[in-house]
C-alpha cells in the first residue's frame, strides 16, 4: 500500500488506504478465503476476503494466463458498482494499463454459484481486486 501511495495510484483512494491495508492483511496467517473458485480452463482463480472486524468484503480475480480476458463473466455476491481498488497491471506498476476504468457494474443473474455477475477485464498475468458495494 505504501508503494501505491507513493505512485499516486488511481486504483486506491487516499482516504481508504489504511482501511484497505487492514482489510487485506488482517488476520494474516489465520484468515482463509470465504470462497475460492478455480476456473482452470482459463487459468483464473477467484476468492472473497471478509474483514472480521468491519465486515468489509473484497473480491480478487487472478489471471495466470499470458492472455488478457476481455469481457470475462464473473460471479459476484451482490448487484451494484464494484470499485477496482487494485489492478497489478496498472501502468503505475509497470504494467500495460489494461483494466476496468475504475469499476465494474454487477447485475442480478446467477453465475457460478453467485447470485449476480459482471463482465470484467482481466489483464494478462495479473490480479484485480474489487470492493464489494455496501
Amino acid at each position: 500500500v505504501e508503494k501505491m501511495n507513493a505512485l499516486g495510484s488511481k486504483e486506491v483512494q487516499a482516504k481508504k488506504d489504511a482501511d484497505l491495508k487492514k482489510d487485506i492483511v488482517e488476520g494474516n496467517g489465520k484468515m482463509k478465503p470465504v470462497k475460492l473458485t478455480d476456473e482452470e480452463t482459463a487459468n483464473v482463480i477467484a476468492f472473497l476476503r471478509v474483514s472480521p472486524s468491519t465486515g468489509r468484503r473484497v473480491v480478487c480475480r487472478c489471471n495466470f494466463s499470458p492472455v488478457s480476458r476481455d469481457g470475462y463473466r464473473v460471479g459476484l455476491p451482490v448487484p451494484g458498482r464494484y470499485r477496482e481498488i487494485l489492478n497489478t497491471d496498472a501502468a503505475a506498476y509497470g504494467g500495460s494499463g489494461i483494466g476496468n476504468l475504475g469499476a465494474v457494474a454487477a447485475s442480478e443473474g446467477p453465475w457460478k454459484g453467485e447470485p449476480c455477475s459482471a463482465r470484467v477485464v482481466l489483464p494478462p498475468l495479473s490480479a484485480v481486486w474489487l470492493e464489494v458495494p455496501g
